[in-house]
């Protein structure tokens, strides 16, 4: 799975409608310590990062998929242009994909 950021965790989870409680029991960690990581309290380790990737249970096109998604909601309830996210932790996510289909 490619590198997941707090935002990222809070956005694929809240889509899958999973609970952090869910997600933590997935994945071996404390639901407090799921919460302070999308809360950005907590630094995402390596190893966490991988055990919550693993408990996602998602390949990187659905991550991708599911990005899009919300920036597409997110734009429509801003009133936004649905091209740009106006984040840029998404943004940057968005746009390493992409590249990685334009070069494949």
């Amino acid at each position: 799975m490619a590198a997941l950021t707090p935002k990222i965790i809070r956005i694929v989870r809240t889509h899958l409608d999973l609970t952090q409680a869910q997600v933590a029991r997935r994945s071996g960690v404390s639901t407090s310590l799921i919460s302070a990581i999308e809360r950005r309290e907590k630094r995402l380790m390596p190893e966490v990062e991988q055990r919550i990737g693993d408990a996602l249970a998602v390949s990187d096109d659905i991550v991708h998929e599911i990005l899009l998604l919300h920036h597409r909601v997110t734009a429509a309830n801003d009133g936004n242009d649905v091209h740009g996210t106006g984040d840029s932790e998404v943004d940057s996510t968005l746009l390493m994909k992409e590249e990685v289909k334009h070069h494949d």
